[in-house]
């Protein structure tokens, strides 16, 4: 049985691939990794409430969303929470929260 030294160990591990974390400013489309480090959200969360993200396109494999389409995104936003208002799917779970249950025995 061979014996694992530090330098075999070492070679064993492959690289890992970075990411750049800095995006140019002028690109004029972002990958959802890059919004989501931009807008601060996880990628989670932008798959989570996928409906109420910007509007993407896709380039072979690729999901990028528009300078565009994440600055209406931001509008809407803006718009919704100087409103007080909840996306429509907070809303209607809010709703349903709301509602008391009846027992029926």
């Amino acid at each position: 049985m061979a014996i694992r030294t530090a330098t075999s160990i070492k070679a064993a591990k492959a690289p890992r691939r970075k990411i750049a974390k800095t995006t140019d400013p002028d690109a004029d489309a972002f990958s959802v990794a890059e919004f989501c480090r931009k807008h601060t959200i996880s990628l989670q969360t932008f798959y989570k409430f996928i409906d109420e993200m910007p509007d993407t396109f896709t380039i072979g494999t690729r999901r990028l969303i528009s300078r565009e389409a994440a600055a209406r995104w931001r509008a809407e936003r803006e718009a919704a929470s100087a409103a007080g208002t909840l996306p429509a799917k907070e809303a209607d779970k809010a709703k349903a929260k709301a509602k008391p249950e009846t027992a029926t025995a």
